[in-house]
């Protein structure tokens, strides 16, 4: 299950859906959280008690919406829908790749080659990423590595405090719609606005 919260874990989810291949499956399924679909009922429901012997008659799938995440308690599975959380960064989809491509420490030199572009361009985007990062969440980004008044590491520094938020929120590398995000940050401006002019 670790495997598929990692590339889950951050998405807007609407619906998880499981096929059950063998009785243990459908046990396990039936711990983390999720619920039996009735095909007749064309709905979820608690689970009916099957034996080894008649599991294979027909398909047996399992699952959980959105709704029924927040209604029926806490577990594994409605964890994926309640632990969403909207990207604050908004990044292009060009960025997340160089972050993608980043991950594991990898010199600008060594991104240019893995992505297939410039030094300067890797460079840039950087630059870009920055920028958006010091609009939204500042402190991210702050130089706070001045000894006897001279940077050290600031640049590897500043990108491993980056790259290790962007771990805890995966949701930064997800795509994302560009109104959605234009709409919050008009929102914030105005609130931000308002709070000022009080």
């Amino acid at each position: 299950m670790t495997h598929f919260d990692q590339i889950f874990r951050g998405f807007r989810l609407r619906e998880v859906v499981g096929q059950a291949d063998c009785i243990e499956q459908y046990s396990a399924m039936r711990d983390a959280g999720a619920f039996y679909f009735d095909r007749v009922r064309i709905a979820y429901v608690n689970y009916p008690e099957l034996d080894a012997g008649n599991f294979s008659d027909e398909p047996r799938a399992c699952g959980l919406t959105r709704d029924l995440a927040f209604t029926h308690g806490a577990s594994w599975v409605a964890s994926l829908f309640v632990s969403y959380l909207p990207p604050r960064l908004g990044l292009s989809r060009s960025e997340q790749r160089l972050l993608l491509a980043a991950w594991d420490g990898a010199t600008d030199e060594q991104l240019s080659n893995k992505l297939g572009i410039s030094i300067h361009a890797v460079k840039m985007r950087w630059r870009m990423i920055y920028d958006r990062v010091a609009a939204c969440l500042p402190d991210l980004v702050a130089d706070s590595s001045r000894v006897d008044g001279e940077m050290r590491g600031r640049g590897r520094e500043k990108k491993q405090r980056l790259l290790d938020y962007v771990r805890k929120h995966p949701e930064e590398l997800h795509p994302v719609s560009r109104k959605l995000l234009q709409q919050r940050t008009a929102q914030r401006t105005s609130v931000g606005k308002r709070s000022v002019a009080r």
